[in-house]
């Protein structure tokens, strides 16, 4: 994606399993953005909102001495958090002080993890292989699948659910689970198309995931198996998140729908962040997510109502961002500049 200071394949420097991951974020963001006005930041606003209450710290840079792309991030307190980056690296932050990298994947870059405690996380990397930490260390794992950008949901250290999406649209993707001992594929039912790319996973719980697809297939897990979901969600949809067994929101750039059950809400659009590209969604509980977009505009739904949006990240489009809400409501935000900013 070129333009409006966001990082691209072409001059970021990265390895080849960098350009995996963007690829197979579909440049989604480039995509967006040819039919906006213009480049550069979007609209300033105030850094509070009078709807939700929410304000944003000033942003801080993660990895001074890299700024490297930072791609997920997994906060299971209000006061700790785990991301990861493009240079295989995790950092950790305790009570908004972010610690020094920790070499993980020397084979280059990680693109999700998941903590379900601060002595328990699980990281993927693009070329499919997994780690787990103890709270110490990182270890190695046994490997979830092909090379793929990858997303992790860990609801419990002994189970994980993992979706991968070729580089390639219509190439196909991977869904599998982790036992605590080794991941396993999952074989997708008759009625799901087999080249669907898989985007995005969220357990509320070991007996409930959702998975969802740049096709209007998903898939939900019950502990025993995966099944699709009755009744399709639109097609695309980049983010979800499934606070509770029962509900989640999902977003795909510019609308919002919600899982109630088995059944998807329409799409409904995330007023005041339509030329953002929404790319990340966090809900600390049924009634209350908080979204991010790419242009660096965050906003909040709670009870069904949105908040004036709010600026996290200035300085105009960036190539990824990734959001976590802790259960207390607390969120902290990364992006592909390396910053952070937590609210």
């Amino acid at each position: 994606m070129g333009g409006c200071g966001a990082r691209t394949q072409e001059d970021s420097g990265v390895t080849h399993s960098r350009v995996r991951v963007v690829t197979a974020n579909w440049i989604a963001a480039g995509a967006a953005l040819l039919f906006l006005s213009g480049c550069g930041s979007p609209p300033a606003e105030s850094s509070s909102s009078a709807e939700s209450g929410t304000k944003w710290s000033a942003p801080v840079m993660i990895e001074p001495a890299s700024s490297a792309v930072a791609y997920g991030i997994s906060c299971p307190t209000s006061t700790w958090c785990m991301a990861v980056d493009e240079l295989g690296n995790a950092i950790s932050m305790e009570r908004g002080i972010w610690i020094t990298p920790a070499l993980v994947s020397a084979g280059g870059t990680l693109t999700s993890v998941s903590c379900p405690e601060k002595s328990a996380c699980s990281a993927v990397s693009a070329g499919g292989e997994t780690f787990s930490y103890d709270g110490r260390s990182w270890t190695q794992r046994t490997r979830v699948g092909p090379s793929a950008t990858y997303e992790l949901s860990c609801p419990a250290s002994t189970f994980c659910a993992a979706v991968g999406a070729s580089g390639v649209r219509g190439g196909g993707g991977t869904i599998s689970t982790f036992n605590g001992n080794t991941w396993s594929t999952v074989p997708l039912p008759a009625d799901i198309w087999p080249g669907s790319r898989w985007l995005d996973v969220s357990c509320a719980a070991s007996t409930y995931c959702v998975a969802i697809s740049d096709t209007p297939n998903t898939m939900v897990f019950d502990g025993k198996a995966w099944s699709s979901v009755t009744g399709s969600a639109p097609g695309g949809l980049l983010s979800i998140s499934c606070p509770t067994a029962g509900f989640c929101m999902g977003v795909d750039g510019a609308t919002y729908v919600t899982l109630h059950g088995e059944s998807w809400s329409a799409p409904h659009p995330i007023v005041g962040l339509q030329g953002d590209f929404v790319r990340s969604v966090s809900c600390s509980s049924k009634s209350r997510c908080v979204v991010l977009g790419l242009g660096g505009r965050s906003e909040t739904w709670m009870d069904g109502g949105w908040s004036a949006p709010v600026l996290v990240f200035p300085g105009g489009f960036t190539s990824t961002a990734s959001l976590s809400c802790s259960p207390s409501g607390t969120c902290v935000a990364v992006n592909g500049r390396g910053l952070s900013a937590s609210n």
